[in-house]
């Protein structure tokens, strides 16, 4: 597993409303399936950050990504 923390461009199919292409690092990849996926909010005593992390399979890695107002990060890739 590697750690990334990268912006990344998600694509999705409107019709599911999941993800289908990611585009990191000038390539995109085909998003196969998604392993899995949560939500995590933290200090809600403050300002309230949540996050939806999905594991996505794509053509070649699985990827640890999440959502965070409006904005795509890839988190992690796993080997």
């Amino acid at each position: 597993m590697k750690i990334i923390n990268a912006s990344i461009t998600v694509l999705l199919d409107t019709s599911l409303g999941r993800p289908s292409l990611v585009e990191w690092n000038g390539q995109t990849y085909s998003v196969m399936n998604i392993v899995d996926d949560w939500k995590v909010r933290t200090k809600w005593w403050a300002d309230e950050v949540t996050r939806h992390y999905m594991i996505l399979s794509t053509d070649s890695h699985l990827m640890e990504v999440y959502l965070q107002n409006n904005c795509w990060t890839l988190y992690r890739i796993h080997d």
